[in-house]
């Protein structure tokens, strides 16, 4: 990430209480200051900035989960990260470890609500692995296609709407328009004459000064080289009839926009405010979790926007949580995963619930220590020392809350 537009880094001046209680990182950060990382003008090598923006990453992920935890109080995101569940050996406590070979920290022995929609943290892991399946299914088909002219295109479909527009209804309009793109005879006819191989769809919302506007982005594989112009006027005629057909309305010059994927990807990324060298496995994936400020406010950044004091932004979001809740951020058209020669899929469950097959444990927490880090909303920048892999570290940050073995809480649970 790490984008100017996006929320984790605009929103750099979220301090916790641990911070105001001046408790020191001392991971990767300016000797003087109280963990807010300091990017110097020099000196700083390519890995530093990168550990630095991670750490920073981390700490705005867990601050706006506390946020969605508030406008969703009876949600798993409530107590994601923060409840714990009984070890195999039926103790009950919080390992924190470290895997070595992706120099990160992650939690052991808590709940986790597995949300893509709800919660910042667990949205960040299965995006990332859906953003890895892509492109290993882009990868298989040049590879699988190798030496023969086959075309691959984004097309992005959405319709028209208004402010007043509940999201709802634009959104269930949408799916409706959707179902009638790929069902049915005039579906498969559809496919069989334009020599479409298989589909990856994925789901984008963003609310900006016309209401809300859902959209998808579809990612073409062809069995053969497609004139780009009789397609593009084939497909838009197809959608504004699926359109019409579910109660609305898609202009031909809006409602569907089709792009040359990689060729002009990175224009059309640019244009939300990002990266201009993402894939098209990024952009597929990674729009739950990217700012759309450009073009309106996406959910992360509603949810940045209500965590810096804006109360319209969080009944926004939380519409958009009430919608998107249960719907699948990726979506593979029948047999094409096999095709590319793909695992079988995980779901976001499973996903979420993966741990690092070699990690070592840092530190465990008795339940009382936990609810010292929790008291002082120091689960950020715990991980963030922990990041470190160095125990001593972890240690010192845990005295300096009050939570270290040293502690008389710390046997007191």
């Amino acid at each position: 990430m790490g984008s100017a537009g996006d929320p984790l880094v605009t929103y750099g001046s979220y301090s916790s209480r641990a911070l105001e209680r001046g408790v020191p990182t001392a991971v990767g950060v300016d000797s003087s200051s109280n963990m807010k990382i300091i990017f110097r003008s020099g000196g700083v090598t390519e890995s530093q900035d990168s550990m630095a923006r991670a750490a920073e990453t981390t700490i705005r992920r867990f601050a706006m989960q506390s946020a969605a935890r508030e406008l969703l109080p009876r949600e798993g995101v409530a107590k994601c990260m923060r409840a714990g569940h009984p070890r195999d050996d039926g103790t009950w406590g919080v390992d924190v470890l470290y895997a070595p070979l992706k120099a990160a920290a992650h939690f052991g022995g808590l709940q986790c609500c597995k949300s893509v929609w709800h919660c910042p943290v667990c949205a960040a892991k299965i995006s990332e692995r859906r953003r890895v399946e892509l492109a290993e299914g882009l990868e298989s088909w040049l590879t699988f296609t190798a030496g023969e002219r086959r075309r691959t295109l984004l097309v992005t479909f959405t319709l028209a709407h208004e402010r007043s527009d509940d999201l709802s209804l634009v959104f269930g309009a949408l799916k409706r328009a959707r179902a009638l793109l790929v069902s049915g005879r005039a579906a498969v006819r559809f496919a069989s004459d334009h020599g479409i191989a298989g589909m990856v769809r994925a789901l984008e919302l963003t609310h900006g000064l016309n209401g809300w506007h859902p959209h998808l982005h579809v990612l073409y594989f062809f069995n053969c080289e497609v004139p780009i112009l009789s397609f593009e006027t084939a497909i838009k005629e197809r959608w504004s009839q699926c359109v019409s057909a579910a109660g609305r309305y898609a202009s031909w010059e809006h409602g569907c926009d089709v792009r040359f994927s990689d060729s002009d990807i990175s224009n059309y990324i640019a244009k939300w405010g990002k990266e201009p060298d993402w894939t098209t496995a990024h952009e597929m994936t990674k729009a739950v979790t990217k700012s759309g400020r450009r073009k309106g406010r996406t959910p992360m950044q509603l949810l940045a926007d209500y965590l810096a004091g804006d109360t319209a932004a969080g009944a926004l979001w939380l519409q958009y949580a009430i919608n998107f809740k249960g719907e699948r951020q990726l979506r593979w058209s029948n047999g094409f995963r096999e095709r590319l020669g793909l695992s079988k899929e995980k779901s976001d469950e499973q996903i979420a619930l993966e741990q690092e097959e070699i990690a070592v444990i840092l530190s465990s927490l008795t339940t009382g220590a936990w609810r010292i880090v929790l008291a002082n909303d120091a689960r950020g920048e715990l991980l963030e020392v922990a990041s470190r892999g160095d125990p001593a570290q972890v240690e010192a940050f845990l005295t300096q809350l009050g939570a270290g073995a040293g502690s008389s809480y710390w046997n007191a649970f």
